[in-house]
């Protein structure tokens, strides 16, 4: 058996599973009516997935899906089984949105094949403790493992916009970087895109194919308790855009807020210094005109202006306070 490749074959009376020692079995027991079968491969190659299509009889458009990358949930039927794709999320290391991680499934009606690529891996050994009786069954089980890792994803980003929130409204400088708050509306979109998706997939499930030989209507059941889970994360998303929304408002109107503040700052200071200029620009004339060196004011250098020096220092006295005067009669001051 190929190491990439994990058989499991489901005893339906005692309820347990064994791992099969190589792939010749599977056409013997699709053929008795024991139990299912679930194959599981990480990373395989199309050369890996032929032999087990072969005998499945698994369509080549779907096996070509399978080593496609980075596909959004979709569901599509064939004769006798059915083939979706699930998305598994992760945080980014660099990135601050999420990663998807794709999960191809074939469903029939005696078996289960899943594919994973890439770090995603299925905790196999804790899926099979779950004991499913059927292969829509574990998929389901399969699925709500999914669904719990995003809802807990959505939880945390609950935790961090709270978190912003409180940043946001004791800052009193400006200091929050509004990047955090622009990451976690990029991650809310991608689980968002996900959920959207999916909520259609088991909406498919659980309303057309509940009365094939594929998905029982006692396994429909469960993907619609799938679809309420996916509902329920949905509007839990749809909540958390809205107080992101908000937030960016309020981050905004309280960053416009403290502009204002500093524009209005300025223009005081500004408003003072034009008032020293107005004061101080008539006095600037008068000084400029009595000091000029064909005149001998400041010297008294003549008999007819030994006074000069103190009236006109009197004069520019004057001609402040007249300047404050107006200013403050024209309510500058």
């Amino acid at each position: 058996m190929k190491q990439n490749l994990f058989a499991f074959f489901s005893y339906a009376d005692e309820n347990k599973y064994h791992l099969l020692p190589n792939c010749e079995e599977i056409s013997a027991l699709l053929e008795s009516e024991d139990g299912f079968l679930w194959l599981h491969f990480h990373d395989p190659s199309i050369e890996d997935l032929d032999p087990v299509a072969k005998v499945l009889k698994l369509h080549p458009l779907a096996i070509e899906d399978c080593v496609n990358e980075d596909q959004l949930p979709k569901l599509e039927s064939f004769n006798d089984h059915i083939f979706l794709i699930l998305n598994n999320l992760k945080p980014g290391k660099e990135s601050a949105a999420f990663l998807f991680q794709e999960l191809d499934c074939f469903l029939g009606k005696k078996f289960l094949v899943t594919v994973c690529k890439g770090e995603f891996a299925i905790h196999t050994a804790h899926i099979l403790k779950r004991g499913a009786t059927s292969s829509a069954l574990l998929l389901y089980v399969i699925a709500q493992e999914m669904m719990e890792n995003k809802l807990s994803l959505v939880e945390d980003l609950q935790d961090d916009i709270d978190e912003e929130e409180e940043l946001i409204l004791r800052d009193q400088n400006g200091s929050v970087d509004i990047a955090e708050v622009v990451g976690i509306r990029r991650k809310l979109v991608n689980i968002r895109k996900s959920v959207v998706y999916e909520r259609e997939v088991f909406t498919k499930l659980y309303h057309r194919y509940s009365k094939g030989d594929v998905v029982s209507e006692e396994a429909s059941y469960y993907f619609r308790d799938l679809y309420d889970q996916l509902s329920k994360i949905y509007e839990m998303i749809e909540m958390e855009r809205e107080e992101i929304a908000n937030l960016m408002e309020i981050f905004l109107s309280l960053k416009s807020n403290r502009l204002s503040i500093v524009s209005y700052n300025i223009s005081k200071t500004m408003k003072r210094l034009t008032l020293i200029t107005m004061i101080f620009m008539p006095l600037t004339l008068l000084s400029g005109i009595g000091g000029m060196s064909e005149w001998t004011m400041m010297t008294g250098g003549e008999a007819n202006w030994a006074l000069s020096y103190s009236l006109f220092m009197v004069l520019l006295v004057v001609v402040a306070s007249l300047c404050v005067l107006l200013l403050k009669l024209l309510k500058w001051w």
